[in-house]
């Protein structure tokens, strides 16, 4: 299995496909909300008061999915990073504009949060590979919305893992939520299609004849 495998595989089995369709329909409402108050004001302020606007909404979504779903968070305060904890994996967030991914914006807090990728950066860069049976224990996975702002635009949520450095040209993992959502349908056809078998050398018990 590569090691971009392993950390999909780690994501789907320790986050809940309902709290993923949760954040879908809360971010898709925080994005709209944040477009629809941008464009109550002039066209010099749309930009600026849409950004404003759509961060603290995000952040505000993810807060209350957290909650939904009773997961140890930290507390809105502010423009700090919420972040949750699903065991070892660790889930933030942050938005993209469209077009190339470039690696501006990256605070202190986010890096802080990326050094927990430091063996999945090994197992998936294989130029900086130091283990190579390093065990997968632990991982930060970012929720990124990617949105110009656009009255009529609908906007894509992503699943993405950064290295180290949070090079976001140069991702470990990224799929998009419609794409990630996948992972948990073939689980569950695999389920489906699991058949009991019998040990070798048991009779399976045939139905008593009714006698009454």
């Amino acid at each position: 299995m590569s090691g971009t495998e392993k950390i999909g595989e780690m994501l789907s089995s320790h986050i809940p496909k309902d709290f993923l369709l949760s954040v879908d329909a809360r971010f898709h409402a925080a994005l709209d909300q944040a477009t629809a108050q941008g464009q109550s004001f002039a066209p010099g302020h749309r930009s600026n008061v849409t950004g404003v606007c759509r961060h603290f909404k995000l952040n505000e979504a993810l807060d209350d999915a957290f909650t939904e779903f009773d997961i140890t968070h930290r507390p809105l305060r502010g423009n700090a990073i919420v972040a949750g904890d699903f065991g070892p994996v660790a889930i933030a967030r942050f938005h993209k504009n469209k077009g190339p991914w470039n690696n501006s914006r990256r605070s202190a807090g986010k890096l802080g949060l990326c050094r927990k990728n430091n063996v999945a950066e090994y197992l998936v860069q294989p130029d900086f590979l130091r283990e190579e049976n390093a065990a997968l224990t632990e991982l930060t996975c970012f929720l990124v919305t990617e949105h110009d702002g656009r009255p009529d635009e609908s906007g894509e949520i992503y699943l993405v893992v950064p290295d180290t450095d949070m090079d976001l040209k140069n991702l470990l993992f990224q799929e998009s939520l419609t794409q990630f959502m996948q992972r948990y349908q073939k689980v569950q056809a695999l389920a489906d299609r699991a058949v009991p078998t019998l040990k070798p050398g048991v009779k399976r018990q045939q139905p008593r004849e009714d006698r009454s």
